[in-house]
């Protein structure tokens, strides 16, 4: 298995990552600090959507991307 399979293999079940991340918005208050509205917002490695979504639920027009 190589460095980056290795790495990734946290990320092979997203809903046991999900699970395991729930609740966890420590993240996500610092961005809607300091984000703005005035254009789209890109999230790269966004997974599931655990920032996406509640940010595109405030109104942030959201561009996700993953490399799935």
């Amino acid at each position: 298995m190589s460095y980056m399979e290795e790495n990734l293999e946290k990320y092979a079940d997203p809903e046991m990552y999900d699970h395991l991340h729930e609740g966890y918005e420590v993240d996500l208050k610092t961005i809607l600090k300091w984000a703005k509205q005035d254009g789209p917002i890109v999230e790269l490695a966004c997974g599931t959507g655990r920032l996406t979504i509640p940010m595109a639920q405030k109104g942030f027009r959201m561009i996700k991307m993953d490399i799935k």
